[in-house]
């Protein structure tokens, strides 16, 4: 897909997700459902007589896939930044201060859920896009990531089960 913001977006969409499922979570689908409610609810107002207007509504209707993804980026982050001055630990610090701390908790939000900004498994000082780009200067050629696989450490090694009362059992009764 062209838009990366069709698509939900996750280091584990690979494995487990269906590309319905994908499409149902992603940014897409997230913003246009609001908006199709807010268009129901203009609606609904309208019918109850609130100084809604027809062309309001149909002004709001035919704008429900236009979306500013910078803009609901910049929203999503001044929300952030209100809950962080509410939170009474917070009361004395600076704006400043509050606006790094929400930048922080972003960026921390991107490592573990976006694959390129998570640290490469070889060499946790450069994140795999910045791996990527070396490999891509090294072969003069441009690379991109189509696909990956994850592993989780222990994963396929049967675990042992120990049964302590049955052997505990056996060496009593001999």
């Amino acid at each position: 897909m062209s838009n990366a913001n069709a698509s939900y977006q996750s280091p584990l969409q690979g494995r487990y997700a269906s590309p319905a499922m994908l499409k149902l979570f992603s940014n897409d689908t997230r913003y246009s459902t609001w908006r199709k409610l807010w268009v129901a609810l203009a609606e609904t107002e309208m019918e109850l007589g609130l100084p809604i207007t027809q062309e309001q509504v149909d002004e709001l209707r035919a704008h429900i896939y236009d979306i500013d993804y910078d803009c609901v980026a910049a929203k999503e982050k001044e929300i952030r930044l209100v809950t962080a001055k509410q939170d009474p630990k917070n009361a004395k610090k600076p704006e400043q201060v509050l606006a790094k701390i929400v930048e922080g908790q972003i960026g921390k939000m991107y490592k573990e859920i976006c694959l390129l900004q998570m640290p490469f498994v070889k060499d946790d000082k450069l994140s795999v896009a910045q791996y990527v780009e070396s490999v891509a200067k090294e072969l003069g050629k441009a690379v991109k990531v189509t696909g990956f696989v994850r592993f989780e450490k222990g994963e396929g090694i049967e675990k042992r089960q120990d049964d302590l009362a049955a052997e505990v059992s056996k060496l009593v009764n001999g």
